[in-house]
């Protein structure tokens, strides 16, 4: 549980956040980028 409580003031959990939001938008635009290929494929 003490680990627990120092987790938390750890300036770690700061970057985390912020990298896994930039992993949810990469992941957003491969997602868009697949989609346009897609299509792309579809319209030739």
């Amino acid at each position: 549980m003490s680990k627990k409580k120092i987790v938390p003031f750890c300036p770690k959990p700061v970057p985390v956040k912020d990298r896994t939001q930039e992993e949810i938008l990469d992941n957003r635009r491969a997602k868009r980028e697949a989609m346009l290929e897609k299509v792309k494929q579809k319209t030739k």
